[in-house]
């Protein structure tokens, strides 16, 4: 009996120690997925310009609202060059359960960054380009229609950015963008650019300083929203808590 209840305990120690060493490593490679899924998902944007404008205490960018009429506001302040508005959505098309949606106005330079390699840049309305990924996994082609909740757009472009969750999407006119959003005179961001050896900071407070419900960053130090990384980490601690139990 004593030497069964001692190979019990020796047993139950062992566990123990295992289901500790499972959560330790569950938190680390959970911890590390989360870190590249949120660095990833930052880097999708695909900012163009040198500044980031969105809505204060958004959950994310997703979730930004602005009046469009603020761009108008930011054009105004000395040494900004340029003020791109736009949309950032995503919605589930044929096989692609997160096709990522850019809009912004044709010609812009935040449309610039989708680098087209095969076909043209969107110019219109009802026109999409759309990345190389989602080409391959809704089997589309130059001059295909994709249709997004029923509307048909026309492939009129293929792009190629170097970045999975943006290739997995497509851009089209920033007022189809609103339509696909739902967001009626409003926009996600703006992305703002600046003259050369300006004061960047000296800016970045002259537009925050124009409406508390906006907020700014530098396009070189974007990443995704704190609040999803820390969601992502509070998930692996959860799994790391239940595999310690288990």
């Amino acid at each position: 009996m004593a030497i069964k209840n001692l190979w019990r305990r020796v047993t139950r120690s062992i566990l123990t120690v295992l289901g500790i060493a499972i959560g330790v490593a569950a938190v680390v490679a959970l911890g590390a997925m989360a870190d590249g899924i949120a660095k990833n998902y930052g880097d999708a944007l695909g900012l163009s310009n040198d500044l980031l404008v969105t809505q204060a205490n958004a959950y994310d960018v997703v979730f930004s609202n602005l009046d469009q009429d603020v761009g108008q506001r930011i054009d105004t302040i000395p040494d900004v060059v340029n003020v791109d508005p736009g949309v950032f959505t995503w919605i589930a098309v044929g096989d692609v359960p997160y096709f990522l949606v850019y809009g912004y106005e044709p010609g812009s330079v935040a449309m610039e960054h989708y680098q087209i390699v095969e076909g043209k840049p969107v110019t219109n309305e009802k026109q999409i380009a759309i990345g190389r990924r989602a080409a391959d996994a809704l089997k589309k082609q130059l001059d295909d229609t994709l249709r997004i909740y029923g509307i048909p757009y026309r492939i009129v472009g293929i792009y190629e950015t170097g970045q999975g969750m943006e290739e997995s999407g497509g851009v089209v006119a920033l007022a189809d963008a609103q339509v696909i959003a739902q967001k009626q005179r409003q926009v996600s961001l703006f992305q703002v650019g600046v003259r050369p050896n300006s004061d960047i900071d000296q800016i970045i407070q002259r537009i925050e300083n124009l409406d508390k419900d906006i907020t700014v960053s530098k396009a070189s130090d974007y990443s995704s929203s704190e609040q999803w990384t820390a969601s992502l980490t509070g998930f692996a601690w959860g799994i790391a808590i239940i595999a310690i139990l288990i």
